[in-house]
């Protein structure tokens, strides 16, 4: 959903609704009666029309979609049964004609705990059992998105509870996505994943069920929590965990205000808070009270304190059989985990936090952990274990000159009081500055003659690696020798883990800063095709062309879409050799090829040849487009194609290149231990764009 907005005349029901519903989740609508819950539910099914906005599903807008072909399943309040057909004719009403009909009838009552109710009239059910009939015919045709618009509020409360039990079982089994809408936070609770809070027509909160029970948006949604009382709370921080502090007792973390439901506060002879009882209802589990809390014994931090505590009458509960009295002074316990935190909630402000001193509270543990600036002063966050952050402190002598940035003040202070340099050139530049010094006072070895060594094996042809295969498949020297001849200068490569990214640094042509955007390391997988967006919306005008393994670029395939949806286009090279090859690679050691391949025949695209994923057919149903390579002849027009798509629709452009299944690609354990595993060039031929070669 997003701006969604449904009016009836002047009547706003929805206000400008956005909400995302995960695949295979369920997201209970919570609110009051006539908050536009279930008006929300309808827009979305497509029964009413919606004023503005739009109702997607796998990013398609359904607005040109009637609700029929909507593939959406509904379960009303009162189930809207056929009274003249039977139990197996409402189930398979959308199942009509298909031959599996009685099979999937049989297994859908099953399930719901009604086998055998098929030949069943429906007017001899209970109305426990007309539910779980409905529930059955709405996942029967196996719905994209089931609606369920309280479809449990004409039950009792025993039979309410056995249901939720068995719904939320009954859609975890189907892996069914769904919306239910409730009034009742008990049912919500108990099926949902996620809770969107609604009133008005507008969603105030949403999150995790223990979320939005734990931290309330504001006091209105708290008191529709349960919590009776809202009172006033003050954060304390003494340099460890944040608490809120209130009349009658803490809470951990930060809350402008506290909301109190009725078990916070518990009858108890050992409790420190001294209550008179104003009212006494008795109940099947306990007692349910309303007291007035004893300022002085409560400790009211102050006057207005005192007043809130005069005027307010608190909820509490004493244990069943506990026969109080108006009147009588009682003892109360405070259980933190019956109240709400109340308002932005956050971590405790840095510069109220406990400052130890640098010299005599530094324990050999300690290690920095941060830094950053703090009303004007450059301070480092210190801990002594994670994940507590004991404190902070101040750089020595640590402030930000006038017209100076935070963040040039923070790298320069870093580097001239820690000696921590966080920025490459200059790193490079105190290194030789060192040498320099080094030198001039006679402790610089002199390394001359072991550079110019240096230079001349790079242009020896004994040393130069052969890139100008012409086998099919492909080896990955030669695609990097025709992308050496189809990019220019200006190319700036992404590549972010595994061979790939190895052999690129080997081969790949890179002439300016900033223009190989790797990780160095083989732990981000999946990164490549996130960072090389990052680096279109960095530099719209760049010329990026990201380098990608098969799996790499499967980990986070889906992120093709966020570069469709936001028109980031670039050239994304995947060398396909169906294998997880730096990880097979590094088994030859132990003579293993466990769990790394990725090789299968895909039933669906057979011209993959049995690579499996086809990376053409993800990418072109994700909104990009792609074109599959098999010799180096196609690889120059492959990206010349790419270059026009790009221009033209303006979304990121794959090209996959089919490799042989095994390359080694060099490598050691020291600089002067590589193991070549190819054969190396033996003239210029061989390797045409070797750097080496170059003027």
């Amino acid at each position: 959903m997003r701006n969604l907005t449904v009016r009836f005349g002047a009547v706003t029901a929805v206000d400008a609704v956005t909400l995302d519903v995960a695949d295979g989740s369920v997201l209970a609508l919570l609110g009051p009666s006539g908050c536009g819950k279930s008006t929300l539910l309808r827009a979305v099914a497509g029964i009413e029309p919606p004023a503005s906005g739009s109702v997607l599903w796998d990013d398609v807008d359904l607005a040109r979609i009637p609700l029929h072909r909507r593939r959406f399943g509904l379960m009303f309040q009162d189930g809207v049964l056929f009274p003249h057909r039977t139990v197996a004719g409402n189930v398979g009403y959308g199942l009509r004609g298909r031959p599996d009909a009685p099979d999937r009838v049989a297994e859908l009552l099953e399930m719901v705990g009604l086998a055998g109710y098929q030949d069943r009239r429906v007017a001899t059910l209970s109305g426990g059992e007309a539910q779980r009939v409905a529930l059955a015919r709405a996942l029967a045709p196996r719905p994209l998105l089931l609606l369920l618009d309280e479809p449990l509020a004409s039950l009792d409360r025993a039979l309410r509870d056995q249901l939720l039990v068995d719904l939320k079982e009954v859609l975890a089994a189907t892996g069914t996505t769904a919306i239910f809408v409730t009034h009742d936070q008990g049912e919500a609770f108990a099926v949902a994943d996620r809770i969107a809070l609604m009133r008005s027509g507008r969603i105030v909160q949403t999150g995790a069920p223990q979320e939005v029970w734990q931290a309330p948006q504001d006091a209105e949604a708290a008191r529709f929590l349960g919590c009776g009382v809202v009172i006033p709370g003050w954060v304390e921080d003494a340099g460890g965990p944040c608490v809120t502090r209130t009349m009658v007792g803490a809470v951990p973390g930060r809350a402008e205000q506290v909301g109190l439901r009725p078990a916070a506060l518990v009858v108890d002879p050992a409790g420190t808070i001294a209550a008179t009882v104003l009212t006494a209802v008795p109940g099947p589990e306990r007692q349910v009270l309303t007291v007035r809390v004893d300022a002085r014994v409560a400790g009211g931090e102050t006057a207005a304190h005192d007043a809130v505590l005069a005027e307010t009458a608190f909820p509490a509960v004493a244990d069943t059989g506990s026969t109080l009295e108006v009147g009588q002074g009682v003892r109360l316990r405070f259980d933190p985990s019956q109240a709400a935190r109340i308002g932005p909630r956050a971590m405790c402000d840095p510069a109220a936090a406990h400052v130890p001193d640098p010299v005599t509270d530094l324990a050999a543990e300690v290690v920095v952990a941060g830094a950053g600036t703090v009303g004007g002063l450059l301070l480092v966050a210190r801990r002594t274990s994670p994940p507590d952050l004991a404190g902070r402190w101040e750089l020595p002598g640590g402030k930000v000159d006038p017209g100076e940035s935070e963040t040039s003040a923070l790298a320069r202070e870093l580097a001239e009081e820690l000696g921590i340099v966080a920025d490459a050139k200059a790193a490079l530049e105190l290194f030789i500055d060192v040498a320099r010094q080094w030198k001039q006072a006679g402790r610089l070895r002199d390394y001359s003659a072991w550079a110019r060594e240096c230079r001349a094996r790079k242009k020896d042809l004994r040393y130069l690696r052969k890139t100008h295969y012409d086998t099919v498949p492909l080896k990955p020297q030669r695609v990097y020798q025709c992308m050496n001849n189809a990019f220019d200068r200006d190319t700036c490569y992404v590549s972010t883990i595994g061979l790939s990214q190895i052999a690129g640094g080997q081969f790949l042509h890179v002439f300016k800063p900033r223009h190989w955007i790797n990780a160095g390391q083989a732990g981000p997988l999946g990164w490549t095709l996130p960072a090389a967006l990052g680096v279109r919306v960095a530099d719209p005008q760049r010329k990026i062309v990201a380098l990608s393994g098969d799996y790499d670029f499967q980990f986070l395939i889906e992120e093709l879409a966020v570069g469709a949806q936001f028109q980031l286009p670039y050239i994304h090279i995947v060398v396909n050799n169906s294998y997880l090859g730096l990880i097979r690679q590094s088994q030859r050691g132990f003579a293993m090829d466990y769990c790394v391949q990725l090789a299968f025949e895909n039933v669906n695209s057979p011209e993959v040849q049995g690579y499996g994923m086809d990376h053409v057919k993800v990418a072109e149903g994700l909104g990009c487009k792609a074109i599959r390579v098999h010799g180096q002849n196609e690889i120059a027009p492959a990206i010349r194609q790419a270059e026009a798509w790009m221009e033209q629709y303006k979304v990121p452009v794959v090209i996959e290149v089919i490799l042989e299944r095994v390359t080694n690609i060099a490598m050691g354990t020291e600089i002067d231990n590589v193991t070549e595993f190819e054969e190396l060039a033996t003239d210029k031929s061989d390797a045409p764009t070797a750097l080496a070669l170059l003027n």
